[in-house]
């Protein structure tokens, strides 16, 4: 039981539970849009989504000064490489679903990065409202919609699945948010925050009935 228990900790204490569920949306969307998987981009998204969620441990205790020129440059010309990396991997049809996972992983990674100015220290993207339960929703709907990237397939079905993961997502997150409400810093600005619980609830309602629409819809077509 002792055994059991250890193994439990460890999956939920090494982010490893985040990443499994990430390759089971990324399969389930495989099977649903009737692709065979490319293994390739399950290992990179369960490596990336572990890498993504350990590293928020570690990015709060990382500071960006902005008035350090050898750190602005350092800055630059990371930002020079990634632009130059996705611009190359958007050429080749096959390397395009690699160059959306740079771009939709960079802001998660970054989430809590600070940032320190000439006149004050502040959470960088973290501090633009409403912006956590938007990198959450949208990274993972874009891991669900992966599977037609890769076959290049956009018709009402991928819009309708795409649509049915970010309402049903975002109802779920907001009850977090609700429950972190005392304990979150007011500069998370989370959408609790900023609205209150009342408006959250309602709006959490409000999605979770348009992720059970966009079902209803997807089985219509089918």
């Amino acid at each position: 039981m002792r055994t059991l228990t250890s193994f439990w900790i460890m999956l939920i204490e090494s982010r490893l539970w985040i990443a499994m569920g990430a390759v089971s949306v990324l399969l389930c969307s495989y099977c649903v849009f009737s692709q065979k998987p490319t293994w390739i981009t399950v290992l990179l998204v369960f490596v990336g989504t572990w890498g993504a969620y350990y590293l928020q441990r570690w990015m709060p205790k990382i500071t960006l000064h902005t008035e350090n020129k050898v750190m602005r440059k350092k800055v630059a010309f990371l930002i020079l490489i990634l632009v130059f990396l996705i611009s190359y991997m958007f050429q080749d049809s096959t390397l395009q679903v690699y160059g959306w996972m740079i771009m939709f992983s960079m802001p998660a990674c970054l989430y809590a990065l600070q940032v320190k100015t000439k006149n004050r220290m502040f959470w960088g993207i973290r501090e633009i409202p409403f912006i956590k339960i938007l990198i959450v929703a949208l990274v993972w709907v874009f891991v669900a919609l992966i599977p037609c990237i890769e076959s290049q397939t956009w018709n009402m079905k991928v819009l309708l699945y795409g649509s049915m993961f970010f309402f049903y997502l975002v109802s779920i997150i907001i009850p977090f948010d609700i429950r972190d409400m005392e304990v979150d810093q007011p500069s998370m600005r989370t959408l609790a925050q900023i609205l209150g619980e009342a408006h959250a609830k309602r709006i959490g309602f409000v999605c979770l009935f348009l992720a059970c629409e966009s079902v209803l819809f997807l089985f219509w077509l089918d």
